[in-house]
């Protein structure tokens, strides 16, 4: 029983090596917490934070809506100079692929392939 679990474990392991980024000096520079300068809602306010380990969290607040606050996690990386999000669904908020270019404390939204949100021409800026 202990070996399968090990095997099991082993198994686990190798194949999140493929799914997990990789961190580089690059997303080292990158990573931090960033506000959308001009939401779709001038109620809202979203943040998105691009963790070291690659992690990814998208966070929309809507005070006085229901619900009051979204949070989609997932994975990033950097390619080719431009950053690359995948986030997961959650309540009130769909899957959402995003690519953002890099420009100096800002990341700007080129493509949005998966959000009826929009978001391809969203800008955050590192708070």
């Amino acid at each position: 029983m202990n070996q399968r679990m090990t095997i099991g474990a082993v198994v686990l392991l190798i194949a999140a090596s493929g799914v997990i980024p990789h961190s580089s000096p690059e997303m080292a520079a990158l990573a931090g917490s960033y506000a959308l300068l001009s939401p779709p809602n001038v109620n809202h306010r979203v943040t998105l934070v691009l963790g070291q380990d690659g992690s990814a969290r998208l966070t929309t607040e809507a005070p006085g809506e229901k619900p009051a606050s979204t949070t989609q996690m997932g994975v990033w990386t950097v390619e080719s100079g431009a950053v690359k999000l995948a986030l997961t669904a959650s309540s009130g908020a769909g899957a959402r692929q995003m690519t953002l270019s890099t420009q100096e404390d800002t990341l700007v939204g080129i493509e949005n392939d998966s959000s009826p949100e929009g978001g391809g021409n969203w800008t955050f800026r590192r708070k």
